[in-house]
């Protein structure tokens, strides 16, 4: 059964509502625009990073407009999740856009979530 909960997380992610889904599986997400989708069990793999690298793909969106985020952003963010390459320039960039908009509170920057091509 495919199911799909939508709930707005907190002010952390302003202009997106999260929905945890069970289409989903071992922590991935995909981002639209206002909405990420997150597999339910999201909290087991990567916890809160994996909201906040998803709100990096959001803000790629914001920076670079329609047709570049679902022309050239989203195919290689697929791409690169699907041979679980994490220092692809998509996720790269969506990493650094979010340690940038949350500061202190960023969990980016590690071999998940990695802020550049230098392997960790």
């Amino acid at each position: 059964m495919i199911e799909i909960k939508g709930k707005v997380i907190n002010h952390r992610y302003p202009g997106l509502i999260i929905h945890e889904t069970n289409i989903l599986k071992h922590g991935s997400d995909i981002v639209l625009p206002s909405r990420i989708f997150v597999d339910s069990d999201y909290r087991l793999f990567y916890g809160e990073a994996i909201l906040q690298h998803g709100y990096g793909h959001y803000l790629q969106y914001k920076k670079h407009g329609f047709l570049f985020y679902y022309f050239v952003i989203g195919p290689s963010s697929i791409w690169f999740a699907m041979n679980k390459n994490h220092y692809g320039w998509t996720e790269i960039e969506a990493n650094q856009l979010a340690h940038k908009f949350f500061g202190k509170n960023s969990l980016m920057g590690n071999k998940h979530f990695p802020l550049n091509n230098r392997k960790l």
